[in-house]
């Protein structure tokens, strides 16, 4: 199987034309203004400030956390770049690097608290962490000088003076720079895996992907973007204060990103307009700033929720397109198969999870074989689900046992499971609705890829991602889907959907599979196509658990029946042995 020697990732039409048009014009300019100075100060900070926006825009829209402390990088860049100059001497060619890690550095340390935090609570933690730096700028006068403030000495660099236009085209260069790395960035992996765990965090962690610690590289990678444009802004300004950093410069950068368009490079050089322009334009009422600010992002989030950039005609929306393998054979099936042997894959050993005093699974005990197939039955609230969150460890089991391919997996975290073979479906839908069909399978492919940020970065991730398309390809052929791979996961139909899970799970490489309540919804042809599909599964050595209310699908397609009743297994034993069992007849089937 052969790709097309470029593999050509999405750039939105307007994401390529509009912002590099923008940036040429930007740069010539000052050559056409009757105040160029001023002219080229305006540009200046616009580049600046979109560098900055860059980051926010991996933080606010493609992971998906809420950051009202981004000002506080800023400041981090501005004033690491203000003490290296000043105070030991560092050419400033040097001081916007370091800066820029620093702010980095910094963005973990906001991160840090936020781990654990319900994504409710993450707007709160960046909010004191942005006005405890307000603070600490404002009074460590010995390094910051306080609210006098900072004056850098001038920057000479190869004997050239550096003036106001020569930032105005290094500020633009840096965004071009900036505007390449933030589009190979969220045209990869870890850029799919931001937008999944925004869309659905518990089925992306199911899919291998750490969310608290891509959440954290969110804010790192943020971070390096305004520490970047921070110490650009010192330099360029040659002075800084604390009042450059407050609050409300954080609550313009939010509102700059929400009413240009998150994910839009168009929408970033709009959002740094909205920065410039719009305190002048309130200057004479800087009281009501709190008030107007906040209608504003109300605003935004409510009526215009796609930014400025939603508005314009269609043709010049996002949309994603990747290439196919050139010569596919349609009818290849790209799942690994595994060995079958005499073993168990999973045992559970008088396992219990307990709900204060409710037991939602009490001293079960079951042993699955690979290449086999255990149907789960059981009436509403027998502890089906609950099963299926503790082998994926959303749950921790209260008491007993769990082993994995003979290791123990009490206090695994839901992302080793994934890694180490244990894939999964949900009862409730989890799709990730702002990706393509195909970009949900490459989710599932996450371990295929390279997901190194630095190399990312530098274009050195393309050749391991060939792999990882061939078989996210294969898969879409699998579940007939590849005729829907660039259509938005969301306007699928429902039975459609289920496939895509399905298809999704198997993209991790999975030992055991989970299905919960696959056929829910799907009636006719497509129940028919299910079946073939499991039973193909099952053929390639791969271990099915599969809860479902169909009772000829379990009949027809399981090796092993289990069945549950209010948290206790009843009976187990083949097809044929449990459905005749008094007790699943009354707990279950009826007599």
């Amino acid at each position: 199987m052969t790709f097309k020697t470029k593999l050509t990732t999405w750039l939105p039409e307007i994401d390529i034309a509009f912002p590099g048009l923008l940036i040429i014009l930007a740069a010539l300019f000052p050559f056409w203004s009757s105040t160029p100075a001023y002219t080229g100060q305006i540009i200046l900070l616009g580049a600046i400030y979109a560098i900055a926006l860059l980051g926010l825009d991996l933080i606010v829209g493609y992971a998906g956390a809420l950051s009202i402390g981004h000002a506080a990088l800023f400041g981090v860049g501005a004033y690491t770049t203000g003490v290296l100059t000043l105070q030991a001497g560092f050419p400033g060619w040097l001081a916007l690097p370091i800066s820029a890690i620093l702010a980095g550095c910094a963005g973990w340390l906001m991160s840090l608290p936020l781990l654990k935090a319900n994504d409710k609570y993450v707007a709160l933690g960046t909010l004191v962490f942005g006005l405890s730096a307000s603070i600490i700028f404002n009074e460590w006068n010995s390094i910051t000088g306080g609210s006098i403030g900072l004056t850098l000495p001038p920057q000479r660099w190869a004997g050239l003076q550096l003036s106001t236009y020569h930032y105005t085209y290094l500020a633009l260069i840096l965004l071009v720079l900036s505007i390449k790395i933030i589009n190979t960035l969220t045209q990869s992996s870890l850029g799919r895996a931001f937008e999944a765990m925004r869309d659905a965090p518990i089925a992306a962690e199911c899919m291998g992907i750490h969310v608290n610690r891509h959440k954290q590289g969110s804010f790192v990678m943020g971070g390096l973007f305004a520490g970047l444009a921070g110490g650009l802004f010192a330099l360029s300004q040659g002075y800084i204060a604390s009042s450059s950093f407050s609050f409300e410069m954080s609550v313009n950068f939010l509102l700059a990103l929400m009413l240009g368009g998150k994910k839009s490079r168009l929408g970033i050089l709009l959002g740094a307009a909205v920065v410039i322009f719009l305190p002048l334009m309130l200057s004479s009422i800087m009281e009501w700033h709190p008030i107007i600010y906040g209608g504003l992002i109300l605003l935004a989030t409510y009526v215009l929720p796609g930014g400025i950039v939603s508005l314009l005609p269609h043709k010049y929306t996002s949309k994603k397109t990747y290439i196919a393998p050139v010569s596919h054979d349609q009818k290849a099936i790209h799942l690994t198969s595994h060995t079958t042997i005499d073993t168990s894959i999973l045992a559970l050993d008088n396992v219990s999870m307990r709900f204060d005093a409710f037991y939602a699974l009490k001293n079960v005990t079951l042993h699955i074989k690979p290449g086999t197939i255990a149907g789960i039955i059981g009436p509403n609230g027998a502890g089906k689900s609950t099963l299926i969150n503790i082998l994926t460890g959303i749950y921790t089991q209260t008491d007993g046992d769990i082993s994995f391919c003979d290791q123990s997996t009490h206090s695994w975290a839901t992302s080793k499971l994934a890694q180490a073979g244990i894939a999964r479906t949900f009862q409730n839908l989890q799709i990730f609705c702002g990706l393509s069909v195909l970009e949900n399978i490459l989710v599932g492919l996450h371990h295929c890829h390279e997901n190194n940020p630095l190399k990312i970065a530098t274009g050195l991730h393309t050749k391991k991602d060939f792999t990882a398309y061939e078989r996210a390809w294969s898969l879409l052929h699998l579940v007939n889907l590849h005729e829907y791979a660039h259509t938005l996961a969301s306007a699928l139909s429902y039975g459609q959907k289920r496939f895509l899970e399905i298809a999704r799970a198997l993209a991790c490489n999975p030992k055991l599979l989970l299905l919960d309540e696959p056929a829910a919804g799907m009636r006719g042809a497509d129940l028919e196509q299910l079946k073939v599909l499991i039973q193909s599964i099952r053929r390639h050595g791969i271990a099915v658990l599969l809860i479902e209310h169909h009772i000829d699908i379990i009949t027809t397609l399981s090796d092993h029946i289990f069945a549950f009743n209010f948290g206790e297994l009843i009976a187990h034993g083949s097809p044929e042995h449990v459905i005749t069992h008094h007790a699943v007849k009354e707990a279950y089937l009826g007599s």
